[in-house]
């Protein structure tokens, strides 16, 4: 009996976004009327001396964190390396989410005007790191560093995803231990990343089709713009579309040809299963 070959993964998350979205705004709120008050006292305080007084051997795994997770270095890579794949709308969502991150990052900077812990300590506490900015709400490095991940999220199997909250949760906790954030800093920087990459994900198409954020493209229309595209199944790529000149050109290919699997098996293109593929929408893998 001959098996059928695999269904595309057209599984999409529109509740997940949703609850993100509402989550990232209802903390940024009140991180930010906290950070307006100006003062590092009780429980934040306590928290930001417990990661501070931590010992001077962490000091440069924490630079390297704070410097390889969050700041330029990981930005051209997350950039550089979809590019080089020809994965140009996964480089382009990279290029939208840690902008619109660093963007709302700088606007609300500018509306908390929250002075450093050097300021609000008075210089009793472990300095380890030097920032140019005067205003310490909310952590830019955790902002980009949250947006980068979460994007990074829907595109890892689910057995490696883990690796995304790790990434957000040890450059907050460096930059607490460097003593250039505080705690409120930090979860108003998770706010804002966790909010921009929601809100993308949520953009309607109307909005979504002029900036190529539709992540709801179909896949023969993606192959047909030069992007190869990879069908997943489970977690795991199971198929791959390659990328031809024009949609007609894909729609000829496919309908007399076969899908090549990476086990380098050939699945024939029933009608059925064509128009399966061609109306399934990218899920990110």
């Amino acid at each position: 009996m001959k098996n059928s070959p695999p269904a595309p993964s057209t599984q999409q998350f529109p509740t997940s976004y949703i609850i993100g979205l509402i989550i990232g705004l209802l903390l940024l709120v009140p991180t930010l009327l906290i950070a307006r008050q100006h003062q590092l006292s009780g429980l934040q305080a306590r928290i930001f001396y417990d990661f501070n007084n931590l010992s001077d051997v962490f000091k440069v795994p924490a630079l390297i964190i704070t410097e390889g997770l969050g700041a330029a270095y990981p930005i051209a890579i997350c950039l550089l390396v979809p590019l080089l794949y020809r994965r140009f709308r996964l480089a382009w969502l990279f290029f939208v989410t840690v902008g619109g991150a660093g963007v709302l990052s700088q606007i609300a900077k500018k509306i908390a005007q929250e002075p450093r812990p050097m300021a609000l300590l008075h210089g009793q506490f472990h300095q380890r790191a030097v920032e140019s900015g005067l205003n310490s709400f909310p952590s830019g490095h955790e902002a980009v560093a949250t947006a980068m991940a979460l994007t990074l999220w829907f595109i890892l199997p689910k057995k490696w995803r883990w690796l995304s909250i790790a990434w957000i949760v040890v450059v907050g906790v460096s930059r607490i231990y460097l003593g250039v954030h505080t705690l409120n800093d930090v979860l108003g920087g998770f706010a804002i990343g966790l909010a921009v990459v929601c809100a993308v994900r949520l953009l309607p198409p109307v909005i979504a089709r002029p900036l190529h954020l539709d992540i709801d493209k179909p896949l023969l229309d993606r192959a047909a713009a030069g992007e190869r595209i990879i069908i997943g199944k489970a977690g795991k790529p199971v198929a791959r579309l390659e990328p031809f000149s024009n949609t007609k050109a894909v729609h000829r290919q496919f309908k007399g040809g076969s899908l090549r699997l990476q086990e380098q098996s050939e699945v024939p293109l029933t009608p059925e299963y064509l128009n399966e593929i061609a109306a399934s929408k990218y899920d990110g893998r």
